[in-house]
């Protein structure tokens, strides 16, 4: 998924990107090879009875929908109050 991320992103977006020089194929598609470990963090909400909220975004949620954790946040200061 690719979120637009705001240009003042773009320098840690950068840092996520390799730099080592080291290039290699990869052997398979990871998300054939590798097991769905959301589905097991799910699952593990769901039995604890924890809240917890899902949106389309990519790995750095807290760059590309910025409102969408502040409200989240937010909600949860409240609910504490």
């Amino acid at each position: 998924m690719r979120d637009g991320l705001r240009p003042c992103c773009a320098p840690v977006v950068a840092g996520h990107a390799g730099g080592s020089g080291v290039r290699r194929e990869a052997s398979a598609t990871a998300w054939r090879t590798q097991p769905a470990w959301t589905d097991v963090q799910w699952f593990g909400y769901r039995r604890a009875s924890i809240d917890f909220v899902e949106t389309g975004s990519s790995h750095m949620v807290m760059l590309s929908r910025p409102d969408d954790v502040v409200g989240i946040i937010l909600q949860a200061a409240e609910a504490t109050k």
